[in-house]
């Protein structure tokens, strides 16, 4: 409904710009709940698994993501400023996809068998990855919207583009909610208080490939 009616208020090329903003944030499914509750379970949950504490995983990888956001920065000053929009997007798209399967192969322990640790191999997986990529996304995104605005509305067009970016983000956490829990079903209870966990995860790489 929204971006219907973002079609209908906005001039056709902002109105093109915003939708595309939106569909880019929705499409791209975020399983990062399933995901986290994988690299944080116990031994009982996922025997075998990564068990990262929470103190590592949370430290680490918030660390560790803006560094890379930093380093996406970077990379598009230094690689994509002078690039089409088109092959920025495209580019950051398939880098995305790539990422994710190395979610994949930390969930199936393949990374185990080839004798590389997993707190080293998580760092090449989406969670640390898709932090440099939506910084090389976000950039010509700003870029775009400036050149779109008309001149004294810059302020309220920004907001506007940016809110629906984010709600595109939330569209993309809900599915991937959903479908984690309703369609491929992946068990995430872990309780630690000594109860017995009810775990699944032997669905999650096929959850991860095909979203």
């Amino acid at each position: 409904v929204l971006t219907a009616l973002s079609a209908v208020c906005l001039p056709p090329i902002i109105a093109k710009a915003n939708i595309f903003m939106f569909l880019k944030e929705a499409l791209y499914i975020q399983i990062a709940g399933p995901l986290d509750y994988f690299f944080t379970a116990g031994p009982k949950c996922v025997p075998g698994g990564p068990n990262f504490s929470y103190t590592y995983y949370q430290t680490f990888t918030s660390i560790i993501g803006y560094m890379t956001g930093f380093a996406g920065v970077w990379l598009f000053h230094r690689f994509f400023s002078t690039r089409s929009f088109r092959m920025v997007f495209v580019c950051t798209t398939v880098v995305k996809v790539v990422s994710s399967l190395f979610d994949i192969v930390m969930v199936e322990r393949w990374n185990i068998k080839m004798g590389v640790p997993d707190k080293l191999f998580y760092f090449l997986g989406d969670a640390i990855i898709n932090s440099a990529c939506t910084m090389i996304d976000f950039m010509p995104a700003v870029v775009l919207v400036a050149k779109l605005c008309p001149k004294g509305l810059e302020s309220t067009m920004y907001a506007l583009l940016a809110g629906f970016s984010n709600f595109g983000q939330t569209v993309s956490r809900s599915i991937g909610y959903y479908l984690a829990t309703e369609v491929i079903v992946v068990k995430l209870d872990d309780p630690q208080d000594g109860t017995e966990p009810d775990c699944d995860y032997s669905k999650l790489s096929l959850l991860i490939f095909i979203f």
